[in-house]
């Protein structure tokens, strides 16, 4: 929150369930200017089709909380992001660039991760250990050498 301040940007602090900040702001384009929530989709994978249609394809998010259903960006997202699911290789990783550049300009949602994930570990005591591409930990066939 600091952070927030020494960038200028006003902070009123409100701590409430999900449930009950999605339910306040669900049709209500005035009701907040800001809503930081925790949600990470990436617990998934890193596949950049399911991120994006996670939070920005389907009504709940796209209609009741963002307000963009049926704009010219929002139908154009929604085609390249057809086009490049359907795509292969350099193609479908344009599409989904190009999916990123449209929600980057246009969406007033655009989710912010931090994940704390192991960077290093002791291979010498910590036999078989092997990072994986997910949030989490994964010690299937890993032992201690002490």
């Amino acid at each position: 929150m600091d952070s927030l301040k020494e960038a200028g940007v006003v902070v009123e602090f409100d701590q409430k369930q999900s449930a009950d900040v999605y339910n306040e702001i669900t049709g209500k384009p005035d009701a907040y200017d800001v809503v930081l929530a925790p949600g990470d989709p990436s617990v998934f994978g890193v596949d950049a089709d399911l991120l994006m249609r996670w939070w920005y394809a389907g009504d709940v998010w796209v209609d009741g909380r963002m307000h963009w259903k049926g704009q010219p960006a929002q139908k154009k997202f929604d085609d390249t992001l057809e086009k490049a699911a359907q795509a292969k290789g350099e193609e479908q990783m344009k599409g989904w660039h190009d999916c990123f550049d449209l929600l980057s300009e246009n969406v007033p949602l655009y989710p912010l991760f931090h994940r704390k994930t192991p960077t290093a570990w002791d291979g010498k005591t910590l036999a078989g250990f092997k990072p994986i591409s997910l949030t989490g930990l994964d010690f299937l066939d890993v032992g201690s050498t002490k």
